[in-house]
């Protein structure tokens, strides 16, 4: 399409792999998994 060839392939491979690294450092800097954690502890220790 470009006219790259093998250094296009190259290309590509490097900006995926940037593009998923942006959005895994997103997601560990959220910290979703402590909410699902703090949600279950209050669930238990509300039963009374």
């Amino acid at each position: 399409m470009f006219g790259l060839g093998l250094l296009g392939i190259w290309v590509a491979q490097g900006f995926d792999e940037w593009i998923r690294g942006i959005f895994a450092l997103r997601r560990w800097l959220s910290k979703p998994w402590l909410m699902k954690k703090e949600a279950k502890y209050e669930m238990t220790t509300n039963r009374g």
